[in-house]
């Protein structure tokens, strides 16, 4: 297929013609995926590797990765052959991928990742700040203010496969200003 980024404030657009999927860019940089094969009815992407690219279509870590989240507070999830961690915009490991699976994306300087049932709750540096039993949901002083995002499709529908927030904040609440190229 043939993905592309489009400027809004310049109204240009760069293909990205090798990409089996290209993902929402957030702090400035879109997961892409290459080699994978993109099932337009699912809206999924089966096989290939996942990494980063700038919105000038350039990568900027290298598809590497199993799966890979979108950035938030500079931070991204991704999962490696083995498991779930994050990484930073240099593609440095913050938490490496040893967890089991993904709690909740950065918001307010903490992440989310769950390993063994227990949800461990990380700062930016990858430092734990808490722990607790993902079935007890026990939150304690250090949690308290944590926002977790978790990507909605009430409003909109999906459109395009954005978000909610991602058709609020980058096409000003307008999802016919989305498109994609299947």
């Amino acid at each position: 297929g043939i993905w592309g980024l489009f400027s809004i404030e310049t109204h240009n657009m760069i293909i990205v013609g090798n990409a089996a999927f290209l993902g929402p860019c957030k702090d400035g940089v879109c997961s892409i995926n290459i080699g994978g094969i993109y099932e337009s009815l699912s809206k999924s992407v089966d096989g290939g590797s996942w990494g980063f690219i700038d919105v000038y279509g350039q990568i900027v870590i290298e598809p590497q990765y199993e799966k890979a989240l979108s950035f938030h507070d500079g931070i991204a999830a991704v999962r490696d052959y083995g498991g779930w961690g994050f990484i930073d915009k240099d593609g440095d490991i913050v938490v490496p991928c040893e967890y089991d699976e993904f709690e909740a994306s950065f918001a307010a300087g903490k992440g989310k990742l769950i390993k063994n049932g227990s949800v461990f709750v990380f700062d930016k540096n990858g430092n734990i700040l808490t722990s607790y039993d993902y079935e007890d949901k026990q939150h304690d002083e250090n949690d308290d203010d944590y926002d977790d995002y978790t990507p909605r499709y009430d409003k909109y529908g999906g459109h395009n496969g954005y978000d909610d927030q991602t058709i609020d904040e980058a096409f000003g609440g307008d999802p016919s200003a989305t498109w994609n190229i299947d």
